[in-house]
């Protein structure tokens, strides 16, 4: 209804959106995306158009965005992207590579935004953890295009971090992700931090 400004997106209202990106509240879009599509497969139907919106997020066109989901491209730097833009980090570096966008904000300047050891950093709600997915990677050594996956934390609780990412097992999902008695991330398959200052 073009009147009042709501317009279904595959289940989220911009209303809804806007209402996020007003607040800046990455975590609140993530844990609603993670309620609807929680143990729903990227192949079902119902999610076409939600990956869809990934996809385009990252400013591809049509053709494309419809050609990376027929290929089950992996699509969870574009699920990153899409909490962090749309929950008001619109400077975030948004990338279809997670460690393109870490690599950004590790050499450039985005206000709200730094890249942080996973050895000196205590992670918070709203930070993004990035991890190793096919070789060891390291916070000095690893380059944009380097294969990774990031998720975005949620919760933080004593010894754990409840974090929720998007193409885990083809799905959204929560990962627990282990943390020592200083809050430092003890599971060394981790390699880096986004530490996100939302105002």
């Amino acid at each position: 209804m073009t009147s009042s400004k709501i317009i279904t997106i595959s289940g989220i209202t911009t209303a809804l959106v806007l209402l996020f990106a007003s607040k800046k509240n990455t975590n609140k879009l993530a844990e609603s995306l993670y309620k609807q599509w929680k143990g729903i497969k990227e192949d079902n139907k119902t999610f076409y158009n939600t990956l869809f919106t990934f996809w385009k997020n990252l400013g591809y066109s049509d053709e494309k965005a419809k050609r990376y989901i027929k290929d089950s491209t992996p699509w969870s730097a574009a699920f990153i992207s899409y909490i962090m833009t749309k929950g008001g980090m619109t400077n975030f570096p948004k990338s279809a590579s997670h460690t393109c966008f870490a690599s950004k904000i590790k050499k450039g300047s985005y206000d709200g935004l730094s890249l942080k050891r996973v050895g000196e950093y205590a992670p918070k709600v709203g930070d993004i953890v990035i991890r190793n997915r096919v070789k060891k990677l390291t916070f000095d050594s690893f380059k944009c295009g380097d294969p990774s996956h990031s998720d975005i934390v949620v919760q933080v609780l004593p010894g754990k971090l409840i974090t929720i990412g998007g193409n885990i097992s083809n799905s959204i999902a929560k990962t627990v992700v282990r943390t020592n008695s200083r809050g430092l991330i003890s599971n060394n398959n981790y390699f880096a931090i986004i530490k996100v200052n939302q105002k």
